[in-house]
């Protein structure tokens, strides 16, 4: 069986294989450097038995993958070739909705220095907007899944709560700390914002999956330490290995065994 994931459609049809697994998703199935999730999902916990192929790429978003999105041809491309046939499906999206220059600039109100909670730094509206907009977008695609994938289990999370120290892939990034900064957040309160932000997403993937049976939720919020994050949105590869084994592999024995 397969010593790795794919992420290449033509080694996928080189080597002769069906996925077993279909992994939708941003960079913590894409991540280039290291390690990502699917690289410990597919030899620690599964002993490479299954064929797992990705779709997707490092910064997409959870809209990309449905409507007119920029991953919804290769999506639905997949389903037509293997849905029936495929066993779970892994979705990791959202986490760019929001983390970023303009995304998490959209979120905050202008100016935020006199603020003295987390909750008090975000404009309200912008953010149950943001949030209602992504449910949709999940549930789009889940029941898209649920109807093209009838025997898959679909299988959500919700990363961890990012550490917004100024950290970047090759250098300093904008993705959590810098816009944060520019609107005056307070250095206290920029750890509590990235958590509020996730607790939200969190409940949000909560709800779909008390509503949709095929959906399991691995909740891996809180599982890292400082010295696992390798940037301000990425675990290094030790982290990514320990959100797989500690969080990912208690829901991913249940199917495909």
């Amino acid at each position: 069986m397969p010593d790795r994931p794919y992420w290449d459609d033509e080694r996928l049809r080189d080597d002769r294989y069906t996925p077993a697994v279909l992994a939708i998703g941003d960079s913590w199935f894409w991540y280039p450097v290291g390690e990502n999730l699917l690289g410990p999902i597919n030899s620690t916990i599964w002993d490479n038995q299954y064929p797992i192929f990705s779709i997707g790429n490092n910064g997409a978003e959870i809209g990309d993958y449905v409507h007119g999105g920029k991953y919804r041809t290769p999506v639905k491309t997949a389903f037509d070739r293997w849905g029936p046939a495929l066993s779970a499906v892994f979705v990791s999206g959202g986490g760019n909705d929001y983390a970023g220059w303009t995304d998490m600039r959209r979120l905050l109100k202008p100016e935020c220095g006199a603020e003295t909670t987390a909750e008090g730094c975000f404009k309200p509206a912008a953010v149950a907007r943001l949030f209602e907009d992504l449910s949709r977008d999940y549930v789009s695609l889940i029941t898209d899944i649920e109807n093209r994938c009838p025997s898959a289990t679909i299988v959500v999370h919700n990363y961890d709560y990012a550490l917004p120290d100024g950290a970047g892939l090759l250098g300093p990034a904008r993705w959590l700390k810098r816009p944060m900064e520019h609107v005056g957040v307070r250095e206290r309160l920029m750890r509590p914002c990235v958590r509020h932000l996730i607790d939200t997403f969190s409940g949000v993937l909560r709800s779909i999956a008390s509503t949709h049976p095929a959906v399991l939720m691995v909740d891996s919020a809180g599982c890292l330490a400082d010295d696992e994050w390798a940037n301000e949105l990425h675990p290094n590869p030790a982290g990514f290995e320990r959100i797989a084994l500690e969080k990912w592999a208690p829901v991913l024995k249940t199917i495909l065994t």
